[in-house]
């Protein structure tokens, strides 16, 4: 079976912005203090895409996850950094926002990250 090669010449915010509707997550990690992530997983055989959507990003990286299944391998781009983290909730606030319930996820994440900005989340 060959190699999946996707046709990435047109991605843009608003593509991004549906695949992370679909395949994205937002969440905060309890690990010494708060940490605030943003995943986008996919199969392995995808890690091309995940790449390249790194580099159109300019950030994020890219790391296994481990999975109750043997056989299936999956990545995933995270994001951690604050300064990422805000690029990219900028972008999906305004013209490219998300949709459905993930949108309501991204509001609540989009107040976290406001906490940790103002340092509120220290008290």
């Amino acid at each position: 079976m060959p190699d999946y090669e996707p046709v990435l010449s047109n991605l843009n915010y608003y593509w991004l912005s549906g695949f992370i509707n679909t395949d994205g997550s937002f969440f905060f990690s309890l690990t010494l203090g708060v940490t605030a992530k943003i995943s986008i997983g996919q199969h392995t055989k995808s890690l091309v895409l995940l790449e390249t959507i790194t580099q159109f990003l300019g950030f994020g990286s890219i790391s296994k996850i481990k999975t109750l299944e043997s056989h299936s391998e999956v990545r995933e781009i995270i994001i951690s950094r604050l300064s990422s983290i805000i690029a990219l909730t900028e972008k999906l606030s305004g013209e490219h926002r998300l949709y459905g319930a993930k949108y309501w996820d991204f509001l609540d994440f989009c107040r976290g990250i406001e906490i940790i900005k103002s340092k509120k989340h220290l008290t």
